[in-house]
């Protein structure tokens, strides 16, 4: 068993990498056309008064509806940005109970405190599977849930020392551009803990922190799950 346990491990931590080399390249995303906006028409939902700390990713989960389809119904310019009081319009839905909603889904924290200094990206010009978070050299990175550390190591290309944590639910996370790991691969962490240290990434003359979440291998934007800093 613990034989079969460590080879899926391999076999996850590969295809996660062969991913993550992948974004690296420029490719072809899918954007909706003008066209494909006209047919989009929500014949029921509901609204949602959005609280302090909320994000569009928490809403979405609460409702059991894709963030793009929350994007498209209230004309989002910024879904990073959305405002504590506003009303955003729920697409094809029905009021829900207050009793559940999306306490139930990972809480993720911020694994270091500083200024966000490149965004997450899909575009035809370029993809960016995280965000790159500047803080000073040698200062502490944490894990942002708790898990199992799967990769401890040099990452591919040009992200350095990097790590990366298995969650529940098929989450991972990564954190690149590290000075030292202080984490080896099948420790266990709890979210909060101090993980590795901030490094300066090798095409950028400042520390920074390059950080993703996936799920079952797929990027996300780590804004959509993380908790408002304002």
């Amino acid at each position: 068993m613990a034989s079969y346990r460590a080879i899926s491990r391999y076999f996850l931590v590969l295809f996660v990498m062969s991913l993550i080399v992948g974004c690296a390249s420029p490719r072809p995303y899918k954007v909706s056309t003008p066209s494909d906006r006209v047919r989009y028409v929500p014949k029921k939902g509901t609204y949602h008064t959005v609280k302090r700390g909320e994000t569009l990713w928490q809403i979405a989960n609460t409702y059991d509806v894709s963030i793009e389809s929350l994007i498209r119904a209230n004309k989002l310019s910024d879904p990073n940005k959305i405002i504590v009081g506003h009303k955003l319009w729920i697409p094809g839905v029905e009021e829900v109970s207050r009793t559940t909603g999306w306490s139930k889904n990972p809480d993720f924290i911020w694994p270091v405190k500083g200024e966000i200094i490149n965004y997450f990206t899909k575009s035809d010009r370029e993809i960016r599977p995280g965000i790159d978070i500047a803080a000073p050299l040698g200062s502490d990175i944490i894990a942002a849930l708790p898990g199992k550390v799967i990769f401890s190591g040099d990452g591919p290309g040009t992200l350095g020392k990097m790590i990366i944590i298995a969650h529940p639910d098929a989450f991972t996370t990564i954190y690149a551009h590290n000075l030292e790991n202080l984490v080896s691969v099948d420790q266990q962490v709890r979210k909060g803990e101090r993980i590795a240290r901030i490094g300066t990434p090798l095409r950028s003359p400042s520390p920074s922190l390059h950080f993703e979440i996936r799920k079952a291998a797929i990027p996300y934007n780590p804004l959509f799950y993380l908790p408002s800093r304002y």
